[in-house]
């Protein structure tokens, strides 16, 4: 059993660091960060050129984006297995991580009804009520321990894992799905036939949702990092 979770924990941090890497690299390099024109690689090409970049760049940065992310999952489900249930021995630990994984439940709905309003502009107030339940998911995370007396490695990892689970859905079963589309789309371009009518669409759901998964990615390394540090 040790040489297993060894195992799975260096896969798990080999494949985290390629999987948040890229997603770093998509936000703060490849797309425009907010109102930081600088760092919008792509819109710095000329037509022509990103015609020709695209379709060479995004295939096989996505395939080890979503390879990471799907086999981060993986290991951290294999070692959550194993470690949950020596620290979920007692009725408030129990409660807590039922507790969390039922605001996982409703941060899911929204995150996946806001992306589907977004090509209508009418995501923002799903949105923020989703980043309201995120910011009181991670004050539960924190306050758990003190003020229900349950297992700080138990709800902490459990808010922090629910957080990559959820980013992995957004991977696979948005970003993904989307950008075979874009990707397609500008190999037609490049050969001289006409961009789709919803590509603007397409790119702009497939923005949010990494975007989404770039903000989610702060609270759930947080979490996953704290689990190193003394606690109750």
């Amino acid at each position: 059993m040790d040489w297993f979770l060894y195992f799975m924990r260096w896969g798990h941090f080999v494949a985290g660091i390629t999987w948040i890497g890229l997603l770093y690299f998509f936000n703060l390099v490849n797309a425009k960060f907010k109102n930081m024109a600088n760092s919008n690689f792509m819109a710095s090409l000329d037509g022509p050129t990103k015609l020709k970049v695209y379709p060479l760049l995004m295939p096989k940065a996505l395939w080890w984006f979503r390879w990471g992310a799907l086999w981060t999952v993986i290991f951290g489900l294999a070692m959550y297995g194993v470690y949950l249930p020596q620290h979920m021995t007692d009725e408030p630990t129990k409660r807590a991580v039922m507790l969390v994984w039922a605001g996982q439940f409703v941060i899911y709905i929204l995150n996946f009804y806001a992306i589907s309003l977004t090509a209508d502009d009418k995501n923002a107030p799903v949105h923020n009520l989703m980043i309201l339940f995120v910011l009181i998911l991670c004050g539960f995370g924190i306050a758990a321990p003190y003020v229900m007396g349950a297992n700080y490695y138990a709800t902490g990892i459990t808010v922090g894992g629910g957080f990559g689970i959820l980013m992995l859905l957004n991977v696979w079963g948005v970003i993904w799905r989307l950008q075979k589309k874009i990707i397609q789309a500008n190999i037609d371009q490049a050969n001289g036939q006409p961009a789709p009518a919803d590509l603007a669409k397409l790119s702009k759901v497939a923005g949010v949702a990494s975007r989404t998964n770039f903000w989610l990615s702060l609270p759930m390394l947080f979490f996953m990092g704290s689990m190193h540090l003394p606690h109750p």
